[in-house]
């Protein structure tokens, strides 16, 4: 019957077009889904095709995707990306894998990428394996309100660069996790984004692909002057275990040119390098309680920024260092901390967690409420104009430098007090000293010392010596009145 042509020779009562319809219905190609009506559910529904209701949500299979990750997937996800790009529909990779080896550039305003199950995006080539890009050009450029978010893997070999390059995005939402990329490069590198919100895991522990470890779990940089990476949320982003082992030479989350984003929550550990490195071209970020700890150098390296915010972080046994302009660290829990900048201030912080200490030559510090876990004592708070505390090992019976008064050129006062943080004798170790500066020179106006600890002063240099018998650190801070 497939292959019958009526022809209407005689005219009524049958007329021969019908029949031809009624015959590919039940024996042919059928009829065209545009010629299907589709009438959705629910009161006010507005009847459509069936060719129009699939065609809202359209899948990467429609253009001959390959799901098993045997046959690559190239010309399919370039048409894919084409067809969104002028239709803005929503583009849907069905559970598998698809191997490619040149990543479409998905950088499209209104876009809507996403998956239904588990996708591993397979890149075997040289460049991005994943690419969100509005161009290099300073100024012009500029993509908004897409997403690209679901369960993705992006899965790259070492030969690759970044595994999710993203630039000039804004407004917008991207959700994926990095199993690889080249060695030397980023899971995600951002060169300037906008109020965009960001869920990123490159984690050891879903696994990365061997010789494609990231060196960096997130860079965030500029793409010109005055485009950096601004006002972003980073929603619990997981970064474990970055870096070369060889070299330490590893960054979970790079801050080179980032200005007021905000980090909630999950962690950057177990990184062979640091958990977190700012710049002195990012200011205004902050970190909300970000677990950090097991990285190989240190947890944080605030190396010049300006403004940043510690809220409620976790560090563990290695170091933080802050070379800073007016970092704030409230609450939270660090080992070492070593503040060298200015106007740095911690409020009801924990510190020696692991045995550390707390180590500060900045200026215009403030210390409120800082505790030392392993002495289980609390730090003598300290203003913003005092110098110290500092924290100096003495050798028994050696005089010592441990604080500089600087030279104000004018009258003023320093309480000094020189202690050793020991739990059980806090008596013998303790010296105070009330120390005055004019114009000509600095001198000790009164003291009291401890059988075992005194105060001298040397120019505008205080000096103190211990007689322990041992090599003991001794913490020192003045306070000027």
């Amino acid at each position: 019957m497939t292959s019958t042509v009526f022809v209407d020779l005689i005219g009524p009562p049958v007329n021969a077009a019908w029949l031809n319809d009624v015959n590919n219905a039940v024996y042919g190609t059928g009829i065209a889904s545009s010629n299907i009506s589709y009438l959705p559910a629910g009161s006010g529904a507005v009847a459509t095709t069936v060719q129009t209701k699939l065609r809202q949500v359209v899948s990467i299979l429609d253009f001959g995707a390959d799901p098993t990750g045997v046959v690559a997937c190239d010309t399919a996800l370039a048409n894919a990306r084409a067809y969104i790009a002028s239709n803005y529909a929503q583009l849907v990779f069905p559970a598998g894998t698809y191997t490619y080896s040149v990543s479409p550039n998905w950088g499209i305003s209104g876009a809507d990428i996403t998956t239904n199950g588990l996708v591993t995006l397979n890149y075997t080539g040289t460049g991005y394996a994943v690419l969100i890009d509005a161009g290099a050009t300073t100024g012009v450029g500029y993509i908004y309100g897409m997403s690209f978010a679901g369960n993705f893997k992006v899965k790259s070999n070492a030969l690759a660069t970044d595994a999710v390059f993203v630039r000039s995005v804004h407004h917008s939402k991207i959700a994926l996790k990095i199993s690889g990329c080249g060695p030397t490069y980023a899971g995600l590198r951002v060169n300037f984004s906008v109020c965009t919100e960001y869920n990123i895991v490159a984690s050891i522990n879903e696994g990365f692909v061997v010789g494609a470890k990231p060196r960096y779990g997130m860079y965030l940089d500029c793409r010109a002057v005055g485009e950096q990476t601004s006002a972003c949320i980073f929603n619990n982003p997981i970064i474990e275990g970055v870096g070369d082992t060889a070299s330490n030479n590893g960054i979970g989350i790079y801050l080179a040119s980032a200005i007021q984003n905000t980090f909630t929550g999950g962690t950057s550990e177990g990184n062979y390098g640091l958990g977190v490195y700012v710049s002195n071209l990012s200011l205004f970020n902050t970190f909300n309680k970000l677990d950090l700890e097991a990285n190989t150098i240190g947890d944080i390296k605030d190396n010049g920024g300006s403004y940043n915010i510690y809220n409620g972080c976790l560090s563990s046994s290695t170091s933080s260092w802050l070379s800073t302009l007016n970092a704030n660290i409230s609450g939270g829990t660090y080992n070492n901390i070593v503040n060298s900048g200015q106007g740095t201030s911690l409020v009801n912080v924990v510190y020696a967690n692991n045995g550390g200490s707390f180590t500060n030559t900045g200026t215009y510090t403030t210390t409120t409420n800082l505790y030392n876990n392993t002495a289980g004592t609390y730090n003598p708070d300290i203003k913003s104009t005092s110098i110290g505390p500092t924290i100096t090992s003495v050798l028994t019976s050696t005089v010592t430098t441990v604080l500089t008064l600087p030279i104000t050129g004018g009258t003023r006062f320093y309480q000094v007090l020189a202690y050793l943080p020991l739990a059980g004798d806090t008596t013998d170790y303790a010296a105070y000293a009330l120390i005055a500066q004019d114009l000509t020179s600095t001198r000790i106006m009164t003291q009291v010392d401890g059988s075992r600890l005194a105060i001298t002063l040397s120019g505008s240099t205080v000096r103190v010596i211990q007689t322990s018998g041992i090599t003991a650190n001794v913490t020192a801070v003045a306070n000027p009145i």
